[in-house]
Parts: structure tokens; C-alpha cells; sequence
């Protein structure tokens, strides 16, 4: 095994636990060329970094299906659509447990964004390796001289790959050297020159030298072959005689040999020589798309006027709370109005923030947009924010929805306390908990007693905590005891008119405005009848 690894997911390099089936799959598909295009999804149960995350605790509420299809599902170009999209999300979902590899993906993203001539390289490297793993998954035309033809192509494109692979990213500071290193290790080996005698002996077998006559009008009148002269310089060089009885000692065996046959077995002999450790470009497809994915984020976000940014991490322990600047919702990209940016800061790193405000303002999608920015942010990728300084937490649990199912068997307050009493049992110290409209599925009196009870527990255990309510006199009465929970408080702020700016500023809200909700979308007693009479 080579000791350059092209890891662009892992501090310290790991080899990928697939390798051996990468390399099965790459021989199966050189050698039939009718894989069915098995190796586009070889890495879709691929193994990802070691994590403390549980997917299950978030990735629904989350829409993490809508966020990468919307957000990340890059295309180079129209016909070159390889986007891995389960692969990236197991990656998404399991941030990694070791801190040193998400700083490792953040200095790759930081220098691909920074530095135009290595973000063309990688794209440039990126498209030629995904065509190479197509031409393993296509058979092309049928027949043994085409088929030796077909692999022989493969070969040549193999050499290319590894050339372009070691010729990018001079100077390159960050992990994009692996892939450089990489390469040039693979170009020391002998199976590498194996293929690149090979392929210089494919090219030039022969030297023909030939004596032309043309007639007036072009047509050739006379064809003469003046001299052979055979490449006698490469490994694969056999005098006609040695070529003569090394296949005459065949036919005695019982082996029927022809010349196609011959080159046949070389072809296999040379990628076997050079198979296995080119396999890990399977591997390396996967972490390019994890960044280039990256990439496009900020493009998309940047065509709609928002920065992008790599987060800050700083320790719990300091006491210091998060503080994000122009922080928006994902999802909101691309649709008929603009995300509108908001600020986030939280006093303490252990915060247990409640939110209020009136229906429609923003609650929901701000919930939203702190929960992603802490699960882009620790895997890696530009959280959307122009600024960010976050936590590093051990679990990431969030309740956004009323998952109502034909077969649950609670209603939907039992469905909820459900989901809280599994924070409860799943959680780890260092967790953050994202709540929206906790205990609204029963009457006040009864939801309150609730609500303080799961309020108290989450600053027992000093969770990172961000909950929503419409209990506001609830909210108030916890804003005025502030020695007894040390709770912080943000309400939706609201323009002369009582409309939502979607922006947070401290406290807590007088009014739900439901009325004014319900005017702004024409549920009064007027429109209700007029419907009625029509």
C-alpha cells in the first residue's frame, strides 16, 4: 500500500474500508465493461468519520432531503451529472467526533475558495475522473478487436488521470496536496510504468516508411512500403522469432492464439499492475463532491446577495456564548421573496434561549437556520452566515415538526413528549436541543407545567438550548424570576404596522397577533361569508 493517501475528509488519512471492493469493481467492469453502473454507487454505504450524532434526532425535521438538493446538488455541466447525493448526506449526518478533521475540511474549503487557479484544477481534475469512471461502467462496441481497443482507451485515460492528478494544486497549503502527493507516489511505482511503457509501445510499434505516387487528379497510382521499423526500445519489445514460438509453445498446450490475444493479456496484465492502488480514485470522487458541493453553496448564495462563511469554533468551557451575523435560512433561497438575514447572540455557551413572537414571524425558520448552521458548520462546510463563532456540541436534537402518522399511536402531545423523552435518554453533555412551540398540543395550564419542567431539566444539564412558545404570559412570568433559570429571552421585532421584520431583539412578546394574522390572509368574518354566499 502506497503511503500517500488522497484522504480530503481526514486529518490524519485513512485507507478507505472499501478498497478492496473498489478495486473488484474497477477490475469487473476494465475486464467486462458491463457493470450496470455499479461503481457510481459504491460509495453509497461507504463507511464516514467516527460521530456522536444520531441522524435519526434531526435529519427529518431538518428537510435534509430539500437542503442538498436545493442547496448543494451541484452540475459541472449538463451531461455530466454525478452527484452522490446519499453518500453526502451520511457525510452531513455524521459530522465528525474528531474536531481536527473538521478544521482539516474547513482549510481545503477556505483555499479552494480563495485561490480561482485550484478551484479550476479541482473541477478540471473532478470531470476527468468522473468520465474515466464511466468508461469502466460502458461496454462499447462488441467484437474482440473493439473491445481490446475499448480497455486500451481506459488505459490511456487512466495515465491522464494520474498525470493531471500530479501536476495540479503546485504550492497548494491545505489537504489538496494529498492529492498531488498521491499521484506522484502512483507515478514512482512499477505498475505505473509498466502502463507507461505499454501505452508508449501501443503508440508507436512500428515505424512505417511508404512511397506515394498520385495521378493529376489526386487519386494514388502506386503504394509502396519502403521500410518496418519496430520500437525496440520498450519492456514489451519480442523479436518476430521469440513472438513465433512463444505462441507456437501455446498451440501445444492446446491454447488457440491469435495477436489480439496476445495484446489482450498484456492489457490485463498492466491494469492488474496498477489496479488496486488506483482504486482509491473512487474514493477521492466522493470527497471532491463533499467540497465542490461546498462550493456551490456559496455561488448560490452569492448569486442571491448572502455571504457564506467557515465558522469560528470556540470552547464551551470559556463560557462564551455563539454569535452569528446575517444569518439565513437555506431553504429560503431561490424562492419568490429573499431570505432576510438576521443576528443571533446567545450570553452563555450553555444558553437556554426562548423565543416568541407572532405567528408567521420567523420563529420556525430562524429554529431552522441555527440547527443547520451547527451541523454544516461542524462537518466542515460555509455555514449560512457573513460571520459565525459556534460551539463544537456532541449531539444535535431538534423537534420543528408534528410528524402525524396513520399508525402512530399518540396524539400529538404524545407524539411530542415522546421526542423529548428520547433528547432526554440520547443526549450527551455538550448537546444542543431546538424546540419549536414546545407543549402546544394541550391547554396552557397544563403545557406550562410541562414546558418548566423541560426548561428546568435542559438548564440542569446545560444543554445549549433553543425553544419556541406561545405561552407568552408563561414566558414573561420566567423573564422576571431571572435568578431562579437564568434563562435568555428573543422576540420577533415588529415594524410601525405590526408586521414581522423577522428580526430577534431581546425579550419577550406582548401579543401572538393571531387576529392580525388572520386578516393579513383574509380569515375574518366578512371574507368568510362572502365565501359562504358565493
Amino acid at each position: 500500500m502506497m503511503k500517500q493517501l488522497p484522504d480530503l475528509l481526514n486529518a490524519t488519512p485513512i485507507v478507505p474500508p472499501g478498497l478492496k471492493t473498489f478495486a473488484r469493481s474497477l477490475s469487473y467492469g476494465f475486464t467486462t465493461g458491463d457493470s450496470a453502473g455499479a461503481l457510481r454507487h459504491l460509495l453509497d454505504d461507504a463507511p464516514v468519520a467516527a460521530s456522536t450524532f444520531n441522524a435519526a434526532s434531526f435529519s427529518d425535521d431538518l428537510f435534509l432531503n430539500d437542503l442538498i438538493q436545493h442547496c448543494f446538488h451541484f452540475r459541472l455541466e449538463k451531461d455530466l451529472s454525478s452527484f452522490n447525493t446519499r453518500y453526502f448526506k451520511r457525510i452531513l449526518c455524521h459530522p465528525p467526533q474528531d474536531h481536527e478533521a473538521t478544521l482539516f475540511r474547513q482549510h481545503i474549503q477556505r483555499e479552494l475558495q480563495e485561490n480561482k487557479s485550484f478551484r479550476k484544477q479541482f473541477k478540471q481534475l473532478y470531470r476527468a475522473m468522473v468520465e474515466l469512471r464511466d468508461q469502466f461502467d460502458t461496454q462499447g462496441v462488441m467484437g474482440p478487436m473493439f473491445f481490446t481497443r475499448r480497455r486500451i482507451d481506459i488505459l490511456t485515460d487512466v495515465r491522464d488521470v494520474i498525470d493531471l492528478a500530479a501536476d495540479c494544486f503546485q504550492g497548494a497549503i491545505s489537504g489538496l496536496q494529498r492529492i498531488r502527493d498521491w499521484a506522484r507516489e502512483l507515478k514512482d511505482t512499477e505498475g505505473y510504468r509498466k502502463l507507461h511503457d505499454f501505452l508508449n509501445y501501443e503508440n508507436n510499434l512500428a515505424t512505417v516508411n511508404l512511397e506515394l505516387g498520385v495521378a493529376a487528379d489526386g487519386s494514388v497510382r502506386r503504394f509502396k512500403v519502403l521500410k518496418i521499423e519496430e520500437n525496440k526500445k520498450t519492456r514489451y519489445y519480442q523479436h518476430p522469432v521469440k513472438r513465433f514460438f512463444v505462441k507456437l509453445g501455446m498451440v501445444l498446450r492446446g491454447y488457440r492464439v491469435s495477436g489480439e490475444g496476445l495484446v489482450a493479456r498484456w492489457v490485463e496484465d498492466v491494469f492488474e499492475a496498477i489496479g488496486n492502488n488506483f482504486a482509491l480514485f473512487i474514493s477521492l470522487i466522493g470527497d471532491m463532491e463533499f467540497h465542490l458541493a461546498g462550493l456551490y453553496f456559496v455561488d448560490k448564495a452569492r448569486a442571491e446577495g448572502h455571504a457564506c462563511c467557515l465558522p469560528d469554533f470556540i470552547e464551551r468551557r470559556s463560557g462564551e456564548g455563539r454569535c452569528i451575523e446575517n444569518l439565513f435560512n437555506p431553504l429560503l433561497l431561490g424562492e419568490s421573496g429573499p431570505a432576510v438575514p438576521c443576528h443571533l447572540c446567545a450570553q452563555k455557551s450553555d444558553a437556554v434561549v426562548i423565543i416568541t413572537g407572532p405567528n408567521s414571524g420567523g420563529k420556525t425558520r430562524l429554529l431552522q437556520s441555527i440547527a443547520m448552521s451547527q451541523l454544516l458548520g461542524q462537518c466542515g462546510l460555509p455555514v449560512p452566515a457573513k460571520k459565525a463563532r459556534i460551539h463544537r456540541v456532541t449531539g444535535l436534537f431538534v423537534t420543528l415538526l408534528d410528524n402525524n402518522r396513520a399508525d402512530q399511536k399518540e396524539g400529538r402531545l404524545g407524539t411530542e413528549l415522546l421526542r423529548i423523552k428520547s433528547v432526554f435518554e440520547n443526549a450527551k453533555e455538550g448537546s444542543m436541543v431546538v424546540l419549536d412551540e414546545l407543549c402546544s398540543g394541550t391547554n396552557p395550564e397544563e403545557g406550562e407545567e410541562i414546558f418548566l419542567l423541560v426548561v428546568s431539566l435542559l438548564r440542569e444539564l446545560t444543554f445549549e438550548s433553543f425553544i419556541s412558545t406561545h405561552f407568552l404570559r408563561f414566558a414573561k412570568t420566567l423573564q422576571a424570576d431571572e435568578t431562579q433559570l437564568e434563562l435568555e429571552f428573543l422576540q420577533v421585532a415588529l415594524d410601525e404596522k405590526h408586521n414581522p421584520t423577522y428580526q430577534f431583539i431581546p425579550g419577550v412578546a406582548d401579543t401572538s397577533l393571531a387576529t392580525h394574522t388572520a386578516v393579513r390572509l383574509g380569515i375574518t368574518r366578512d371574507e368568510l361569508l362572502k365565501l359562504i354566499t358565493k
